[in-house]
């Protein structure tokens, strides 16, 4: 009788062994699919940004490089700049699909979000501004050939750095309507390059009708179309060719945070951008592979807690110390 309980218990230290080396593998497999598909399989290189201002505030950001950019091919870049209440990280489904297309991306933590420092006296467009000027001083970067986007304020950041660096493009994603920081019906206020506007459906905070006005008016400033004409949902105003595209779209049933995981959205962004610009690396606008990083990230952690449960399970079958913790269940021999 010892010997087949000897045996036993070795056959359950070998069988929860294998379920704890199988999960591990597992676990590592899903961390390196998530590694392989955010830096393109070793093709993008990132890194934390930190840079210290003239007024000695330490400012964070995330940048994305491809191989492709050097000091002797300049690549395209673009800016990411977030809402209230995020940070970098929240635009890594589009700065992944940016720089695998050869852009060279800077996704910003404004003040007080992800790594950057806060001050109630600096002000909101000083983290923005700084990497900005950080973006078009890169050797590694086509300064002909810069595009802002931004989500939420973000995008408001994005409608005043139009006026004041002039980009090739500016995308805004679920933005509030004008320019901000300035009379939106200002016509002195004129952005010369190409302008994309995009809408959640079911975005509460910034529905479409409420500003489809001001933009109505800064399509007018710009010049590529009458005030008087009403602005027309997915119709294209200037050109591509002439480097004045102006367009406004609607992502049907979106939520205002689903901008990031939404691939509508995102085909919409890749799309315009590469029309206005030509990428190192073109790659179809309806080939994403975002979705996949956040996939393997959950089952990365789904796999996570199931190692940490099956090494508990290891150790008290493999050492003596813990036999007391696991007890048989007694026989039931009924009455």
């Amino acid at each position: 009788m010892s010997g087949n309980k000897k045996t036993t218990k070795k056959h359950s230290i070998r069988t929860s062994t294998r379920i704890l080396l199988a999960s591990l593998c597992l676990m590592i497999l899903c961390s390196v699919v998530n590694w392989g598909i955010v830096t393109g399989w070793g093709n993008v290189r990132i890194t934390r940004l930190s840079l210290v201002g003239d007024d000695g505030m330490r400012y964070s950001a995330l940048m994305y490089v491809p191989k492709n950019a050097t000091n002797e091919t300049p690549a395209p870049g673009i800016m990411m700049y977030h809402g209230n209440s995020g940070n970098a990280r929240n635009h890594e489904s589009w700065a992944v699909e940016f720089s695998r297309r050869g852009f060279v991306v800077i996704s910003i933590d404004n003040l007080g979000a992800g790594n950057g420092e806060y001050s109630s006296v600096i002000g909101y467009t000083a983290t923005p501004r700084l990497f900005t000027d950080y973006m078009y001083s890169l050797p590694i970067v086509d300064t002909d050939n810069i595009i802002f986007s931004g989500h939420s304020m973000g995008a408001n950041i994005v409608n005043r750095m139009a006026l004041i660096y002039q980009p090739k493009a500016c995308m805004n994603s679920d933005g509030g309507g004008g320019r901000m920081g300035a009379d939106p019906f200002n016509v002195e206020e004129k952005y010369n390059g190409s302008y994309l506007v995009i809408n959640g459906g079911a975005d509460k905070l910034n529905q479409i009708d409420s500003y489809s006005a001001l933009y109505n008016q800064a399509f007018a400033n710009d010049g590529v179309k009458s005030a008087d004409e009403p602005l027309v949902i997915d119709e294209l105003y200037g050109s591509y060719e002439a480097g004045n595209a102006h367009m406004m779209r609607l992502v049907p049933n979106q939520i205002h945070e689903g901008a990031f995981v939404n691939n509508t959205h995102i085909t919409y962004l890749l799309d315009f951008a590469q029309n206005c610009v030509a990428a190192p690396n073109y790659i179809d606008a309806q080939n994403t592979i975002w979705y996949w990083k956040d996939w393997a990230g959950l089952a990365g952690m789904i796999l996570f807690v199931n190692f940490i449960i099956q090494m508990l399970l290891w150790v008290l079958d493999t050492f003596p110390f813990f036999a007391g913790v696991r007890q048989e269940m007694p026989r039931n021999i009924g009455m």
